[in-house]
């Protein structure tokens, strides 16, 4: 039994919290504090948990060993860290934003190896759009413009359905990340395909996201204010409060840059 819950902790990458592993190794307290106390797990002064890194290497071959028990474990990290993010990411906005941060932060090396296994899977498609749409006020609060371009890309790549709304959210991060990375003209093509999807399909649930896309990237001020009020109204439709916050936020940056502009267009 011990051998196996090590096995299983090995998918941990980073160090993990003691709820973390109850459910993803499905592990007990009492086991994990006989592992710590064969010096087999180490308990931080934080109360966090980790192995040493050769330790975690052994493990892990052993657990690539059972395939069973090796997708099992990792889906259910999947699951864990998927859920733990989405949980954040609805915080981000209220008083515990500091805490939603912190998680994010502190969690960075499981979230990565969440998302690898995610793209890995054949039926992983959803759980990495998920994941990746949650991560965008993280990656972008602290300024990890590459990082979160390249892994949206890759969830971008993928060919398998997954629900329009989700979608339309992750080329909206696109959108944004491949913008700010000096890729504006790749950016506005994802901000035309939510667009076009959403218009193409009918989706109430998906415009909010489509047109807070191309509203920031539209090159005349007035249209591009015209967007974001249109999807500021869809996202109110709809109940989406993320999407109106995203809304908001972009037409007070495009009120400031129209009255620059026209200051500069038609000066006194």
């Amino acid at each position: 039994g011990e051998r196996s819950t090590l096995a299983k902790l090995s998918v941990f990458q980073g160090g993990f919290q003691r709820v973390a592993a109850e459910y993803v190794a499905e592990v007990s307290f009492q086991m994990l504090l006989a592992l710590v106390n064969k010096s087999m797990v180490r308990l931080q002064p934080s109360g966090r948990y980790d192995m040493h890194e050769l330790l975690r290497e052994f493990a892990a071959e052993k657990l690539n060993a059972v395939p069973e028990m090796h997708v099992t474990a990792h889906d259910r990290h999947l699951t864990y860290y998927l859920r733990l993010i989405e949980e954040a990411e609805a915080a981000i906005f209220t008083a515990n934003q500091g805490e939603a941060l912190k998680i994010s932060e502190r969690e960075n090396d499981n979230i990565r190896a969440a998302l690898t296994w995610a793209h890995c899977r054949p039926n992983g498609a959803v759980a990495e759009f998920r994941l990746v749409a949650a991560m965008r006020e993280f990656w972008w609060f602290f300024e990890h413009y590459e990082e979160g371009y390249q892994w949206l890309s890759s969830a971008l790549e993928r060919t398998e359905a997954v629900p329009s709304a989700v979608r339309m959210r992750v080329l909206y991060a696109h959108s944004l990340f491949a913008s700010q990375s000096e890729r504006r003209e790749e950016g506005s093509r994802s901000a035309d395909e939510a667009l076009a999807l959403c218009r193409e399909t009918g989706d109430r649930q998906g415009l909010p996201w489509a047109l807070i896309s191309v509203g920031p990237m539209h090159p005349d001020h007035e249209q591009g204010m015209a967007l974001l009020k249109e999807g500021l109204a869809a996202a109110r439709e709809t109940g989406d409060r993320p999407a109106a916050l995203h809304a908001l936020l972009w037409l007070g940056k495009r009120t400031y840059d129209l009255a620059i502009y026209r200051a500069d267009a038609y000066p006194n």
